[in-house]
């Protein structure tokens, strides 16, 4: 049997777009490891885009990517024709902190 890549040699990943958020302050070792894994799939997807984060500190670098995740989250609700008003483990969540 020859070596094959597990999960990724699928057309369906033709269509997918890696979005990675990056810290402008990260860690030295987890960006070799985005390298290492964008040279590894970058042929394989139709896109790999690095989204850097923005602000001076730490903290608002930390709330930029959460604010960028919750549109990205949002917007793809909208575009799948899903409603992205309910969220049901925090509604779990909520109620459980209610107790």
């Amino acid at each position: 049997m020859g070596k094959r890549s597990v999960g990724i040699e699928n057309s369906i990943n033709r269509q997918v777009k890696i979005v990675y958020l990056q810290d402008k302050e990260g860690h030295l070792r987890i960006e070799q490891r985005r390298g290492i894994t964008r040279k590894i799939i970058e042929d394989k997807v139709a896109e790999f885009i690095v989204c850097p984060t923005k602000g001076k500190g730490k903290m608002a670098r930390m709330f930029s990517l959460i604010y960028l995740g919750d549109l990205a989250s949002y917007y793809l609700a909208i575009l799948n024709q899903v409603d992205p008003s309910p969220v049901a483990c925090i509604e779990d969540l909520k109620k459980e902190l209610d107790r």
